[in-house]
């Protein structure tokens, strides 16, 4: 009994006889080696040859393909690792090296999480002492925001915490809620 062989393309198996790879292989020899090969051409070759004759040439286009996108790439000669080894005075002298040259290295712009920031009784107090802006279409300056916040202790301390934008980011967003009520 013979088994075919089975390969996938585009999703589908394929099956050729085991006979008929050994067959691609050497009929297609050149297309294999450039890389290189269309329909026309396997229609061409395949119609005066006796055991590939039968064979749709989309699948035999496929298995010329699957040969050269599944054959490995070894090199000819093993790779030479170097045989130097670095010291450790050297590994401290690179590294302190490459601390100097920080300059591409771009920090990620928010370090921790922003999530739950606000304790309710702050954000109670965001609530009160920016009601206005919230409530009516006063606009929302962050230079006013930040006036106002610098006044009160409470202010400074959130100051402390998080940046004047998270604050003003959190009046706007008051401001949303406020409008879905008054619409939903």
């Amino acid at each position: 009994m013979v088994f075919p062989l089975f390969l996938r393309c585009f999703g589908t198996a394929v099956a050729l006889l085991p006979q008929c790879c050994g067959t691609v292989v050497a009929l297609f020899q050149k297309e294999i080696g450039q890389r290189s090969i269309s329909i026309e051409t396997v229609r061409s070759k395949i119609s005066n040859h006796p055991d590939l004759q039968t064979e749709n040439p989309k699948r035999v286009l496929d298995k010329v393909r699957a040969l050269w996108r599944y054959e490995t790439d070894t090199p000819a000669e093993p790779l030479d690792l170097p045989s130097e080894q670095e010291t450790l005075e050297q590994r401290v002298q690179r590294s302190l090296e490459d601390q100097d040259n920080t300059s591409e290295i771009i920090p990620p712009t928010v370090t921790k999480s922003m999530k739950n920031v606000f304790v309710s009784n702050d954000l109670e107090i965001i609530r009160n002492t920016f009601k206005d802006m919230i409530l009516t279409s006063t606009p929302i300056f962050k230079t006013k925001v930040k006036e106002i916040l610098e006044k009160e202790s409470w202010g400074r301390r959130i100051l402390e915490k998080v940046s004047v934008e998270t604050v003003v980011n959190r009046i706007k967003y008051e401001r949303r809620m406020h409008r879905g009520k008054l619409t939903g």
